[in-house]
């Protein structure tokens, strides 16, 4: 189980793949919460590489305020790969450049860097 995020990009995420199935073993994408770039980057993979024949992990339904006019959807449990030129999505262009401004104002924050309940951490953006 990898993700791109771990391996080093889209490219490193595939050489994975490949590696993977030199050795006849599958390989699974892990996904928690991606954005869609992400997921259309990791099923674009995924689709392109035959070891990816176990269930996959995305978890689309916990995003809000995605930065693309189509998020993905499943249909019967499953996600479909991407058609359509590059990655085969549209930026929502005004909600990247409001995030960005908000990123510019508050730095990066992470639900995951404090264990206590209802704790956030920040990472002021210098």
């Amino acid at each position: 189980m990898t993700d791109p995020h771990q391996e080093g990009g889209i490219l490193a995420f595939k050489k994975a793949a490949a590696l993977a199935e030199a050795a006849g073993l599958p390989i699974v994408n892990h996904a928690f919460s991606p954005a869609t770039i992400t997921m259309h980057a990791q099923l674009s993979v995924a689709g392109s590489s035959p070891n990816f024949f176990l269930a996959c992990q995305g978890h689309q339904d916990l995003l809000a305020g995605d930065v693309v006019t189509t998020p993905l959807t499943y249909e019967g449990g499953r996600m479909r790969v991407p058609k359509g030129p590059g990655l085969g999505l549209e930026l929502d262009r005004e909600r990247l450049a409001e995030y960005h401004a908000l990123f510019e104002r508050e730095g990066f924050a992470s639900a995951h860097a404090q264990r206590a309940p209802g704790r956030m951490i920040s990472v002021p953006n210098q």
